[in-house]
């Protein structure tokens, strides 16, 4: 657990270089498919690593819940712009989840609900193939929120949500399918990393690392929250 902070920095330090690798243009001329386009998605996005249901989160005025997330459906909304085979993208995802905890933490509950938002900043290079069926592979940094409905206690019993933010990144692959200049069919899988520094419960707000490192109750490191996302997108180029 200890060693979550050096493979932080390598997970995104190995985003940087591809997505200022992915940036670089490969050649002046344009494609068909140039252009602005916006569009949606329906996300399915799970969540595992340090939250598995097994242990809280402390500091001297709160308990929080580190739950056990299962795997969620959602929505998410696409920008942005294509120059021959590469693109940058902005997306925002939201997508919603229940938890269970597998241990007893009365009197907070056993089960609930969750909702994870995020915001990334995708670059994405198309393979080079000629022909309406566009393979692709992306990478991005990404800012996330997951919300613990129910999930904190304060010193004198009062229970309300817990939440987790902080930067992380993505990467991913899929397969873009474009029906005329317009329109654009996508299905794609994306991996995902977010090393939470920040957390809020009924109790105030905190930051990681700090604690007193007992395994069962405190944490001295950030809490890593690992995932795949599956999705599939429309967009409009205009």
């Amino acid at each position: 657990m200890r060693t979550h902070g050096s493979r932080a920095r390598a997970f995104l330090a190995a985003v940087v270089v591809v997505v200022f690798a992915g940036g670089a243009p490969a050649q002046d001329e344009s494609t068909p498919y140039d252009g602005f386009y916006l569009g949606s998605y329906m996300p399915y996005t799970t969540m595992w690593e340090d939250f598995d249901g097994r242990h809280l989160l402390t500091d001297p005025h709160q308990a929080l819940l580190r739950p056990d997330i299962h795997g969620g459906s959602g929505w998410g909304v696409i920008a942005g712009f294509r120059r021959g085979w590469f693109a940058g993208e902005l997306t925002f995802q939201q997508s919603r989840h229940d938890w269970t905890m597998q241990m007893d933490v009365d009197p907070l509950p056993m089960r609930g609900r969750a909702e994870i938002n995020s915001l990334a900043l995708n670059a994405k290079a198309f393979l080079p193939v000629d022909g309406p069926v566009q393979p692709y592979v992306l990478a991005g940094p990404s800012l996330t929120f997951l919300t613990v409905k129910r999930g904190s206690i304060d010193t004198v019993g009062s229970i309300g949500d817990a939440e987790y933010s902080d930067v992380g990144g993505n990467l991913g692959c899929g397969v873009a399918v474009y029906i005329g200049h317009s329109v654009c069919l996508s299905a794609g899988v994306q991996y995902h990393a977010t090393f939470f520094d920040s957390y809020k419960g009924e109790g105030g707000r905190g930051h990681l690392p700090g604690g007193d490192d007992d395994d069962d109750w405190e944490c001295d490191h950030r809490l890593q929250g690992d995932g795949f996302t599956y999705l599939v997108s429309l967009t409009f180029t205009f």
